[in-house]
């Protein structure tokens, strides 16, 4: 029943019309190609907790979709929008034409559905009617899913859920792995890491109390969980996380997301500081001026050479809002705001009217005490390719293009790019799925950011993304990536040269578990460290150069 459940429910996502008896036929590759477009947001779980497909937590389970009514998934459950909903209690109970015909443009059906022009779906993805031709007899089972190809992958031994992966590479260049325990609550999820002036790391995350707490690492040892706030308001998303940075002076600066409305998708950035190591905080300010009951986040913190900090985020104020057919209709913004920690804030900047709608943003400063951002970019015709700013004495950069891929999806695939740097060494890695083909990329640059040479792949076949990354001092960086492996997903971390690329990836952890790990973070050390979701371990990762 399990394999007949989930047979069907790929069947209606690849709009099959074998779907009277239950029988599918034709092109496995070309759904499986489809179905990449899916996984960025949707899993799909058997309801005895088997993975059966690992994908995002954007959208809900997808399992036994079909025949069930909408907006109705349990563990989604209040995520769904309300108009969803609505049609869910007026008879919406998904079918393959219906499913079809969503997904071609989620929002139209939902307006048609309950004669409602103010109707809205949480689902920003459309298939364009030039690939509608293109489904019919498409399935993918995933249990012929791709391997982890392991020809690089020399050892490793997985051990039990909480703790990593040791990995031993033949060639003299392996990864050593140890854990380090974090004071951290059983539930605890969602961490980000940063290094401060003097050299500790500090640690946040959010726990199921509905708080942000954050902890320091001196190299011995942790200091005790501190809380950051704590509010039934506080806005909770895997992919959007609250962060905590150290300005020069050592104050510490945090952020986190808190709701604004009755709707799941209005809330709003909240900025607050500490000068004494994050035992009492300031009230929080607002760095967006609008007021508006709309999405903003996926925050950048950046200390900047004044003592403050240069915040970057996702503004949705002009979301939704334009009329239809307009070519920034449903248009997220990028913005930022210079704030020093007695609450002055400088004017707000516009740096990119259209941006992608749920993918993080990325910064960093380099030498000169310029700051660079990337982030995922959109164009009217629906090309969403990494772009990059600059902020100098003259004020923001208009957007350049790092690398033109060329991948057109009409939707968000929640899978931001990152960025590092050391003096004007500047590394950015970001995953793409341009002509059906996932891949993570890298691409370098040594005049700061000015300009990059052609990316290097890094992908060993089967990646899922949410990369990040760390410029090392002799020209090398450390890139991070997420890669499909048998029933699960790899953290996979390799060295990097500009010369000769990605010679030795190893996998530091192989997640089995119903839920994913998440956006793994890493941040540079005496050695270089990285946090997981899955895991209440922070994990040092030591290369026999380490170059840091």
């Amino acid at each position: 029943m399990m394999y007949k459940n989930f047979a069907l429910a790929a069947l209606i996502l690849a709009g099959t019309g074998a779907f009277a008896d239950g029988h599918a036929s034709g092109d496995a590759a070309a759904g499986e190609k489809l179905f990449n477009r899916c996984k960025a947001c949707h899993s799909v779980v058997s309801t005895d907790g088997e993975v059966i497909q690992k994908g995002g937590a954007v959208g809900p389970n997808l399992y036994g979709v079909y025949n069930r009514t909408g907006g109705t998934e349990d563990e989604f459950g209040t995520k769904f929008r309300d108009s969803i909903r609505e049609a869910g209690e007026k008879g919406l109970v998904w079918n393959e034409a219906d499913f079809v015909a969503y997904v071609a443009d989620p929002k139209k059906f939902l307006v048609n559905f309950l004669d409602n022009g103010k109707a809205k779906s949480g689902m920003s993805f459309k298939l364009k009617r030039k690939q509608m031709p293109k489904l019919s007899g498409h399935i993918w089972f995933p249990l012929d899913r791709r391997k982890l190809q392991i020809k690089h992958l020399f050892a490793f031994t997985v051990l039990l859920l909480f703790d990593v992966s040791i990995v031993a590479a033949d060639n003299g260049t392996a990864f050593t792995i140890q854990s380090v325990t974090a004071p951290v609550g059983a539930q605890a999820r969602e961490p980000s890491l940063s290094t401060l002036p003097d050299g500790r790391i500090v640690m946040s995350w959010t726990e199921r109390d509905n708080s942000v707490r954050m902890a320091l690492f001196d190299g011995a040892g942790w200091s005790e969980a501190r809380t950051i706030h704590q509010s039934a308001a506080l806005f909770v998303n895997w992919a959007d996380f609250p962060s905590v940075v150290a300005l020069s002076d050592g104050t510490l600066a945090a952020h986190w997301l808190e709701s604004n409305g009755p709707g799941s998708y209005q809330y709003g950035v909240k900025i607050a500081f500490s000068s004494d190591e994050g035992r009492s905080w300031t009230a929080p300010l607002i760095p967006h001026d609008d007021g508006s009951q709309r999405e903003h986040g996926f925050v950048s913190l950046v200390p900047d050479a004044t003592g403050g900090l240069t915040a970057i985020w996702l503004d949705g104020r002009a979301y939704d809002s334009a009329a239809e057919g307009d070519r920034f209709e449903n248009a997220m913004q990028v913005r930022s705001r210079q704030i020093d920690p007695d609450g002055t804030m400088g004017p707000e900047s516009l740096l990119d009217a259209r941006a992608c709608t749920c993918c993080q943003t990325s910064a960093v400063r380099i030498g000169t005490g310029d700051i660079i951002a990337v982030y995922r970019d959109r164009t009217a015709e629906e090309i969403r390719d990494i772009s990059v700013v600059r902020l100098s004495d003259q004020g923001w950069s208009d957007p350049a293009t790092v690398h033109d891929d060329g991948w057109e999806i009409a939707g968000c695939p929640v899978n931001g790019p990152a960025v590092d740097a050391l003096g004007l060494d500047v590394s950015t890695v970001w995953f793409t799925g341009a002509n059906n083909e996932a891949k993570v990329r890298i691409a370098f640059s040594g005049d700061g950011g000015a300009h990059f040479d052609d990316p290097l792949q890094l992908d060993l076949g089967a990646p899922g993304g949410r990369v990040d990354v760390v410029q090392m001092s002799d020209g090398t960086a450390l890139a991070l990536w997420m890669e499909y492996a048998r029933n699960g997903e790899a953290i996979v971390l390799c060295r990097v040269s500009r010369d000769t690329g990605c010679t030795s990836p190893q996998a530091l952890h192989i997640n089995r578990g119903r839920e994913s790990v998440g956006f793994p973070r890493l941040t540079r050390w005496a050695g270089v460290y990285m946090s997981h979701g899955l895991d209440r371990r922070m994990v040092p990762t030591e290369t026999p150069q380490s170059g840091s």
